[in-house]
């Protein structure tokens, strides 16, 4: 409520309430809003985000959505955060033209399913999850910062990842260089972090992470 007649609004910040639900929005005349922050909240489903045509960013994290489902619509959208949420599965992520980062860390994910279709993104924040396998990733082609740190891979499938710049592998329970072979296709790797991981305990560890990713 309140918002009508702000139809040059283009930065809408309400988080850190009580909201349960997203309403009224899609009859407020928006069009021009970019921007939309509703984090810690009590939000429990995504919806009532119609009439926002140029929205580029939603922070809807740190609430209590369980599914990632009715923005389809949202063309413009750049940027997507749901990290601390309730998310057990990703469904069919719709192909948004212009999603760049999509932010999940510490949901509730054993898989990364769903995702094959969002082949814009750069940026990937899947970290504190329940995740052991990278296949559902092998079509991101200009994905450059991916982190599943504090996850559940034994061993890293990225060898189709060729735009990758940056890696966080900490804390999962790789063990081996072998499990970590894949990072010689990605010759643009700049940073790997495998702290906590078992293999970093190795005392060959960086040679044997030198020898697989010179660059």
């Amino acid at each position: 409520e309140g918002l009508d007649g702000l139809a040059h609004l283009e930065v809408l910040a309400l988080s850190f309430n009580k909201i349960a639900k997203i309403d009224g929005l899609e009859r407020a005349g928006l069009d021009a809003l970019r921007e939309l922050y509703l984090a810690s909240n009590q939000i429990c489903a995504i919806e009532g985000l119609g009439g926002l045509p140029s929205l580029r960013l939603l922070e809807l994290g740190s609430n209590k959505i369980r599914s990632v489902s009715n923005v389809a619509h949202l063309n413009s959208l750049e940027e997507l955060h749901l990290g601390r949420n309730k998310i057990t599965a990703l469904g069919e992520i719709p192909q948004l033209p212009k999603l760049a980062l999509l932010g999940l860390a510490s949901n509730r994910l054993r898989s990364l399913d769903g995702l094959g279709a969002v082949a814009t993104l750069r940026e990937l924040y899947a970290d504190h999850n329940g995740i052991d396998a990278m296949g559902a990733l092998s079509g991101l082609l200009r994905l450059h910062t991916l982190d599943l740190s504090c996850n559940r891979l034994a061993a890293v499938e990225c060898a189709t990842l060729t735009a990758l710049e940056e890696l966080w592998l900490n804390e999962n329970p790789i063990e081996s260089a072998a499990d970590l072979a894949d990072l010689a296709r990605l010759t643009g790797l700049r940073t790997v972090y495998l702290a906590g991981s078992p293999i970093a305990h190795s005392p060959d560890y960086r040679a044997e992470l030198c020898r697989l990713v010179p660059s």
